[in-house]
């Protein structure tokens, strides 16, 4: 279980991160893929039950920094690694030097 000075900066953290990105609440539930509520919750200071982990990764993912990183202080936040590419199109590349992304439909 988390302290109140923990539960406090990670939900400090939330709100850095839309400021940051320059992020309306909309924009930034859109992107964690939860309601507008659950963000106000946070931002509120109050851990919501229902918010999922993949919300939270969905969030890392987009603002670039390790999932885990949300629940440090910004100052010590390290830049994710890029996702490996895999699949049928890892290392394609067309004519001009561009990612080729397989058209077909699977």
């Amino acid at each position: 279980m988390m302290s109140e000075d923990e539960c406090a900066r990670f939900c400090d953290n939330i709100r850095y991160l839309r400021k940051k990105h320059h992020l309306s609440k909309k924009e930034m539930a859109q992107i964690m893929d939860t309601e507008p509520g659950i963000l106000e919750s946070l931002e509120s200071g109050s851990i919501p039950k229902r918010l999922s982990v993949f919300s939270l990764i969905q969030l890392a993912v987009y603002c670039q920094i390790r999932p885990e990183d949300i629940f440090l202080p910004p100052e010590q936040w390290r830049p994710a690694s890029p996702l490996p590419k895999t699949g049928r199109s890892a290392g394609r590349t067309g004519a001009a030097g561009e990612p080729v992304e397989n058209s077909r439909n699977w």
